[in-house]
């Protein structure tokens, strides 16, 4: 009795040890890549800073009174860039005294793009809210001190653009009896008009705007009246160019 139990239970084990040997060899997982992140959603990948032009930020104007910067704080901003990419929400501020973008790339750190490397820019209200407060653009023709780098406000678009230089200067002087040396950032803003790739400086002029805004002369002229336009006010100019530009957009 007790051998044929003691056969038995050798029997199957023999048995299951066959049949397992029997048994494929489980399948391998595949070696799955992760998912790529939407570099639309991102910021800027370290390949687009050049290492010869991208530097850490350093705050160089500690002893100068001012800013140098459009607004000191970071904006959320949409950043176009020269070939064409564009890059959404992205933590960024203009330096107007070097003509220069500041942005906040991985990590939170700080980084430059040199002038050239940036076509436009759109300013949001906040990190929620994708209203345009600010547009600036570069790839105008060369005027004054300016040259196709230099970044400009865009105040109104269209058929005829109307632009605003914001110019951040650095004035120093020094105090005789003392020698202190005082320095501050000294803002200085100018009007353009471009068109046809022609860019000139505004002149605050009936005779020279209505000479900028040739078409739709019968319209613009009695928008003129109605309004009262005062053509040393630069906020009324700006009125006159919105209504004329939205004349071509439909």
């Amino acid at each position: 009795m007790h051998r044929s139990i003691y056969f038995l239970i050798i029997s199957t084990i023999y048995n299951c040890i066959s049949f397992s040997q029997q048994l494929p060899p489980p399948a391998a997982i595949p070696n799955i890549p992760p998912p790529q992140p939407n570099i639309q959603n991102q910021y800027f990948p370290s390949k687009i800073i050049d290492p010869s032009t991208g530097k850490i930020f350093q705050n160089k104007d500690v002893d100068i009174t001012g800013s140098p910067f459009f607004e000191d704080d970071w904006k959320y901003s949409s950043i176009k860039l020269a070939d064409g990419r564009t890059f959404d929400m992205v933590k960024a501020r203009i330096d107007l005294y070097r003509n220069e973008l500041y942005f906040k790339g991985n990590n939170d750190v700080e980084m430059v793009l040199d002038s050239g490397s940036v076509k436009e820019i759109n300013i949001y209200l906040s990190a929620t809210d994708k209203t345009i407060l600010y547009k600036f653009q570069t790839g105008f023709p060369a005027i004054d001190n300016q040259n196709q780098n230099t970044y400009y406000q865009a105040i109104s678009s269209g058929n005829i653009m109307l632009l605003k230089l914001i110019k951040k200067e650095l004035i120093v002087n020094k105090k005789d009896l003392s020698g202190e040396v005082d320095k501050q950032f000294e803002v200085h803003e100018y009007y353009y008009v471009c068109t046809n790739n022609r860019i000139k400086r505004l002149k605050k002029d009936k005779d020279f705007i209505l000479k900028i805004l040739p078409e739709k002369k019968d319209l613009v002229e009695k928008f003129i009246n109605d309004q009262s336009t005062d053509f040393k006010n630069i906020n009324n100019i700006i009125v006159l160019f919105n209504f004329y530009n939205s004349l071509f957009s439909h």
